[in-house]
């Protein structure tokens, strides 16, 4: 009887460490499927820089152009911190394009008018 409990011990220990080795491999080859090159990393946060700017040029407030949760990238995304970043220098751009657009539109009458006066 005692060999029979000591058999199956021992094959309880096998199965236990084959399990055991299995579930390492399978986690270890999980995790590298997770981790980007450096290249893909880079090409991940241009788009989601990209994806930030369309929204805040889209009207979108700063708060609603980020993703703090990084629901749509992932992991590998920037953090909230530099999200916030990169949708305050979006918006500043967007600002800067109407401020020279409007000013275009200002400087037009009063180049006509230099010109039409020094012509005379």
């Amino acid at each position: 009887m005692s060999d029979l409990i000591e058999e199956n011990a021992a094959q309880s220990a096998q199965s236990v460490q084959a399990e055991t080795a299995e579930t390492a491999e399978t986690a270890e080859q999980t995790q590298q499927s997770h981790e980007l090159s450096t290249v893909e990393r880079a090409e991940l946060l241009m788009e989601q820089d990209e994806v930030i700017a369309e929204r805040i040029n889209n009207d979108a407030s700063l708060d609603e152009a980020i993703d703090p949760s990084n629901s749509q990238f992932g992991p590998h995304a920037h953090p909230e911190q530099v999200q916030m970043r990169v949708a305050k220098r979006a918006l500043m751009l967007r600002m800067a394009r109407i401020l020279i657009q409007q000013n275009c539109l200002l400087l037009t009458p009063l180049k006509i008018f230099v010109r039409t006066t020094m012509a005379n």
